[in-house]
């Protein structure tokens, strides 16, 4: 019930993993029958729990507290990712609803998966041991498209918000699995959109939808290498840099899962020049790309 509350189509196998041996050492802080609960859940259906102010069938259901569940999150033990921490107090405080406008469309896109096939088509480099030269090609999303070869997928947007997209795609193509970086080539706009998929579903026609979120406009590409004093210890690998205002934070870093942690010394090479970043926390964490803060 627990895992049904979530909507699992949200997550990635790993984040999966986490959730399930969470529920399974904590499941006993949930509470079924008590006067007040977030959830309800209709023991003469399958269905997973819903929001109890949405629930239509109150006079066979039970509700489902999942409080105490939430108290625990930030205990060590958990093991969870910084952003499985915030999804589970976010779907378990409070009822989710949309809290910003969301445009209907039929736009055709084009899609590009993965970190590395994204920095090749920003870049226009697929060479490896070349791409450091190519860094100033991010505003040319458009024009390096013909001179790489990159695997583009279409797909339709179906619905388009400030913060992300909903996507439609014939099939259930491999490379769509949540966690993955995407690079959208929208209809009618010159730059490419980076975002991370962020759920996935299969319709009754067996195609496949996605939900989208939006990475920073600012996010653009980079060389990376972990650094101890002047010397690099791992050759440069392809990155992603989302720096910000002072007011905003600190600036980001989007790298390949299971190569950086905190309190790795950095020296990053962009289109604008070079710099050294200390990683000091992971903000979000998937099986395929890792987001770290980070501070010179």
């Amino acid at each position: 019930m627990l895992l049904g509350s979530l909507g699992p189509t949200r997550f990635n196998v790993g984040e999966i993993k986490q959730l399930v041996s969470f529920v399974a050492n904590h499941a006993a802080l949930a509470r079924l029958g008590t006067d007040t609960g977030l959830f309800s859940v209709d023991p003469w259906c399958d269905r997973p729990p819903t929001y109890a102010v949405r629930n239509t069938a109150k006079e066979r259901s039970v509700t489902l507290c999942t409080h105490d569940l939430v108290q625990i999150l930030d205990n060590a033990e958990t093991n969870l990712t910084p952003r499985l921490r915030e999804d589970l107090r976010r779907y378990w405080s409070s009822e989710q609803v949309r809290s910003e406008y969301h445009q209907r469309t039929d736009d055709r896109v084009e899609i590009v998966f993965g970190l590395e096939a994204a920095h090749q088509l920003l870049t226009g480099c697929v060479d490896d041991d070349d791409f450091l030269g190519h860094l100033g090609a991010r505003d040319a999303g458009q024009r390096v498209i013909a001179q790489t070869p990159i695997e583009l997928h279409s797909a339709t947007c179906v619905d388009r918000s400030p913060s992300g997209a909903k996507l439609q795609m014939a099939g259930a193509p491999d490379t769509l699995r949540p966690g993955e970086l995407v690079t959208l080539l929208m209809t009618g706009e010159p730059q490419c959109r980076l975002g991370i998929v962020r759920w996935t579903q299969l319709t009754p026609k067996l195609d496949s939808v996605a939900g989208v979120q939006w990475l920073p406009d600012s996010c653009r590409p980079c060389g990376t290498a972990v650094v101890a004093g002047k010397r690099a210890v791992t050759p440069y690998f392809r990155s992603f840099l989302i720096p910000t205002a002072p007011s905003q934070g600190p600036w980001e870093l989007i790298a390949p899962t299971r190569i950086l942690k905190p309190g790795d010394h950095l020296h990053l090479i962009t289109h604008e020049g070079e710099m050294n970043l200390s990683v000091t926390t992971v903000v979000d964490m998937t099986f395929h790309v890792s987001r770290f803060h980070t501070a010179p």
